[in-house]
């Protein structure tokens, strides 16, 4: 299968779950979602062949999101391929994809990505500038007394690792924590708790979801979480 990683649509434009039961329907079909589903499966064809495709705006179920957000991570790390759509610019550290909570895990699971225009046009990535530039892992610098040996924004091109983080065979565990709380810092989500939330599945963990209890109570379950798991100290010097 392939999966998708975009930014939503507004104003009920994205198609959700229940709409795959009326997908024929004239409403449905005009929704900005429906056309981008369109051309998402074009490009699936064309590029990979893939027989199935995932979208998480369809195929999650709002009422079934507890289960179903620890294991996007895994979604998107065992996807033939992911397809970065870009709805605003040709160029990907120009586009609010790049500056997306929910973006950060599926660029960091993805094994195989390729990223398209609005219009669906292949779009050259230079990854090592335009996206890792987005993950914003240089301001580790700021904690020296933490990580000595983490301090060089790049270590060697070959092996792509980033303040401390091999993007590029990135695996899933809270033993990252530190370095994903400073990527998600130059992010922005609709909601405030998933600014928490979207990180879940990347650090390998399983919070209820409790939408209406605010970034800092998100937040502080999050590092309980954590701690509980890792004993890892050091994420409560965290000052973003």
């Amino acid at each position: 299968y392939a999966i998708l990683s975009h930014r939503w649509c507004q104003d009920g434009q994205e198609l959700c779950f229940d709409d795959l039961a009326n997908i024929s329907d004239p409403t449905v079909q005009g929704k900005q979602g429906f056309q981008k589903l369109v051309g998402f499966s074009r490009v699936v064809q064309s590029y990979y062949g893939c027989r199935y495709l995932w979208v998480d705006s369809i195929c999650i179920d709002e009422t079934d999101r507890n289960a179903s957000i620890p294991l996007m991570f895994g979604w998107y790390r065992h996807a033939y391929a992911c397809v970065i759509y870009l709805a605003n610019s040709s160029t990907i550290s120009e586009d609010t994809w790049s500056t997306r909570g929910w973006t950060l895990q599926e660029f960091l699971a993805a094994s195989r990505i390729k990223c398209f225009a609005s219009d669906w046009r292949p779009v050259a990535c230079n990854f090592e500038g335009d996206i890792v530039s987005k993950l914003k892992f240089d301001a580790c610098r700021g904690y020296p007394e933490y990580f000595p040996s983490k301090l060089t924004y790049w270590e060697s091109p070959t092996n792509h690792r980033i303040g401390g983080v091999r993007w590029q065979s990135y695996t899933s565990g809270a033993d990252e924590a530190f370095w994903m709380f400073i990527a998600m810092g130059s992010r922005q989500t609709l909601k405030p708790e998933d600014m928490v939330y979207s990180l879940i599945s990347a650090l390998d963990l399983d919070i209820p979801l409790e939408y209406g209890e605010g970034f800092d109570s998100a937040f502080c379950r999050l590092q309980v979480a954590i701690l509980t798991q890792t004993h890892y100290r050091h994420i409560l010097s965290w000052m973003g």
